[in-house]
């Protein structure tokens, strides 16, 4: 009897271990599903952010303030790097020719400005349309 006892008690303790380690490797397996979805929306806020980055450095071009609207262009550039395309399902040939685009772009002391405002209006453009909807 006691014996029986004994069997079924470790058997009901093996089952149970068994079930909690099946829960955890589920709970395991959503963790990793969450931090690839963190990742992949740390990425998306980064492109928005560096949008951002691009319309400010429009507003002190029209503002004239050069040097700002540089920073923000910088500021942008820096941004981008940052972004994992594959998280995010980009082409990565595109993001990556906007990211040198962006790279490039220098905002200098001018009269006319632009030919500057149209540049930084095409990086809008094409980070806009990157970014998934």
């Amino acid at each position: 009897m006691l014996l029986v006892l004994a069997v079924l008690v470790g058997g009901a303790y093996f089952a149970g271990l068994n079930q909690k380690n099946s829960e955890l490797q589920g709970a395991n397996a959503r963790a990793s599903d969450l931090e690839r979805e963190l990742s992949r929306v740390g990425s998306l806020n980064l492109m928005l952010y560096a949008n951002d980055r691009l319309y400010r450095a429009l507003i002190e071009m029209d503002n004239r303030n050069f040097g700002t609207a540089n920073a923000y262009v910088r500021d942008a550039e820096s941004l981008l790097r940052r972004v994992n395309p594959r998280e995010v399902g980009l082409d990565e040939a595109k993001f990556q020719a906007l990211q040198s685009a962006v790279e490039e772009t220098r905002v200098i002391v001018a009269q006319d400005v632009a030919n500057q405002r149209a540049r930084i209006l095409d990086l809008i453009q094409q980070l806009g349309s990157l970014i998934p909807q």
